[in-house]
């Protein structure tokens, strides 16, 4: 199933980017630990064809939001900061499960997808993750 949603979406527009989780670059944080980018591809289509699409191929509905900034490496090198709305939209009964980012101009981007989602389960404090 995979393989369909990357195989569908990867022959669409294509953006190379590179996601920091409260970014230096964005948000100086002196306690931060060195990172090391990780350059990425995200697919990506305008929202009013990949809503319908991952509904109808593969029952997905929203479940979680948030607001976000991504990083967008330019044809230069040069990096922009690029601020949109993250979803998390699944499948429960299968445990397919996409995270996207929208753009104000409603171009959504595939930043990663997989299969088996399931609850957290917690154990003593400082192991969850």
């Amino acid at each position: 199933m995979y393989s369909k949603i990357t195989s569908s979406l990867f022959a669409l527009f294509v953006t190379a980017g590179c996601a920091y989780p409260q970014s230096s670059e964005i948000w100086p944080d002196e306690a931060e630990p060195l990172t090391i980018p990780m350059y990425t591809v995200a697919n990506c289509m305008p929202g009013d064809e990949f809503r319908p699409y991952i509904i109808q191929n593969f029952g997905h509905e929203p479940l979680l939001l948030g607001y976000g900034i991504i990083s967008i490496i330019q044809d230069d090198g040069s990096a922009i900061a690029a601020d949109g709305v993250m979803f998390l939209t699944a499948n429960l009964d299968t445990g397919t499960w996409i995270v996207s980012i929208t753009f104000p101009d409603d171009m959504i981007c595939n930043l990663i997808s997989g299969l088996d989602l399931q609850p957290m389960s917690y154990g003593p404090p400082g192991t969850d993750l």
